[in-house]
Order: C-alpha cells, then structure tokens, then sequence
C-alpha cells in the first residue's frame, strides 16, 4: 500500500495529519518531497538561500506567508523527517536535487517567471484564504490545471519532471518495503496517482 499525503507547506493542520497517519497506519517506511542539499539547508536555518533568483523570491514569499501561520515553509517535512525517526521507521529523501530544478528554471523565459511571482502576489494579497488549513481537493485541482496552460514550462520543470522523480523513486521503495507513506506538497498529489497507476494507492488531503 502506497499512501499518500497531500501538504500546504505553511499548515498547521498538514503537520497535526502527518503525525496522526504515522501513528496509526504505522508505514514500513516513510518518503519526503525534499532532497539532501534543501534538507541540509533547512537544518542549518538557511531556508532563503535556494540557488537562483526565482528560487529565492518565491521562498520569500513562502516566508512571508508563513508568518500568518506561525509555520517556516517545509515544516511539515522536517515533522514527517523527525517523528518517523523517533518511532523508528527508515525516511527517504525522494525530490529531484535542487541544483537540477535551478538549472531548470534558468532556462525558462524572464516573462513567465515574472507573470507567475505577480500572480502569487496577488492570489494572497486581500483574499480570505485560510492558510491554516490544506486548499480543497479541487481548488488544487484548478490551480495546476492553471498552472499548466498559461505557464506551461514552469509547470513542466516544477511539476512534471519532479513528479516523474519522486515515483520512479516510490517504486524503487515497493522493492523492499510494503507500506509506504508518501508526503509531498498537495499540488503534487494527483501526478503521483497517475504515475504510480497499477499500484494500490490511497490518499490523504
């Protein structure tokens, strides 16, 4: 059984869901949306330091929201990381490295990395969007279909290609472990789904 769990990276509630499924489906193993480089990264406190300029923006932004909810951007990962270890269950490192995702980004056109900060700027700015909680299933659902056909190449670098990654790594898991509980950000939710299609997979928002 693969499981799973969709994250808001400000969330309170994502991090109160990751230690209740923990305790109660009790996973052979349990693979995180980070890779080494952003968790080293965000042991030692440098959230804000991501290589490249788009990188750096949108954790700002993250940041900035974050302080409405009284959660860093990631804790949710860094709580799966910690509580898996304190009940011994083995964690995975599942994300494309970082570096790679810059490199990515680089090649993709200024105007559309502008348009996208601009939207985000706005999506938040004066909205009652409650940060506390996980968006519902199809508002996310709308975002990335969004996401995908007015910014086609960021939604290819920041969603495609990492969600080809993350599954080819879950798979690689399914060798040696039976139950394994997966956590990434919402917005990479339903790609995994279809990726590891053939596979028993549930999910939780």
């Amino acid at each position: 059984m693969i499981t799973i769990i969709g994250t808001s990276h400000i969330s309170p509630e994502s991090i109160r869901t990751i230690k209740d499924t923990i305790e109660n489906e009790k996973p052979d193993c349990v693979a995180v949306e980070l890779d080494m480089n952003r968790y080293i990264s965000m042991k030692s406190g440098e959230m804000g330091r991501p290589p490249g300029l788009f990188l750096k923006i949108f954790s700002w932004l993250q940041k900035k929201l974050g302080k409405s909810t009284g959660i860093f951007p990631g804790q949710e990962m860094m709580t799966a990381i910690e509580f898996s270890r304190k009940n011994k269950i083995p964690v995975y490192l599942i994300d494309q490295d970082i570096s790679v995702t810059a490199r990515d980004l680089r090649r993709i056109p200024t105007l559309e990395k502008i348009k996208l900060i601009l939207l985000t700027l706005f999506a938040f700015s004066g909205e009652k969007i409650d940060l506390s909680k996980v968006p519902p299933e199809k508002v996310i659902k709308d975002a990335m279909k969004y996401m995908k056909k007015n910014f086609p190449k960021m939604y290819k670098v920041l969603v495609t290609k990492r969600n080809k990654y993350m599954a080819s790594a879950v798979l690689e898991l399914t060798k040696d472990h039976k139950n394994i509980l997966v956590v990434v950000g919402a917005g990479h939710v339903d790609g995994l789904k279809k990726l590891l299609k053939g596979r028993k997979v549930k999910t939780i928002s």
